[in-house]
């Protein structure tokens, strides 16, 4: 579990910048501006007003949120896969959870 949410945290943490330029880039349309932005702009856009903390926006929610989830989710495919490998090398012949 601690290593399933760990790796979600990793994941969450790399992955945390492209989903901020992703989420203005879509927001764009939202907020009838002038003209399109590409991917360029908007990374100097957050650069020059916010920082590096600018394109960490939002990763306390994130983190908060999906850290159960992802310690649930690799604890319950580890028991899987442990359970699937002893059914198909003959170590029984039913398959319980």
């Amino acid at each position: 579990m601690t290593a399933g949410a760990g790796a979600g945290l990793v994941a969450s943490i790399i992955t945390c910048p492209l989903d901020v330029v992703k989420t203005r880039l879509q927001a764009q349309h939202v907020s009838k501006s002038a003209g399109y932005e590409g991917f360029g702009p908007t990374v100097s856009r957050i650069w020059r007003q916010s920082g590096v903390r600018g394109f960490y926006r939002g990763l306390g929610p994130t983190v908060g949120g999906y850290l159960p989830t992802w310690g649930i989710y690799f604890t319950v495919y580890d028991l899987v896969k442990d359970k699937l490998g002893n059914w198909r090398s003959g170590g029984g012949g039913e398959f319980v959870l």
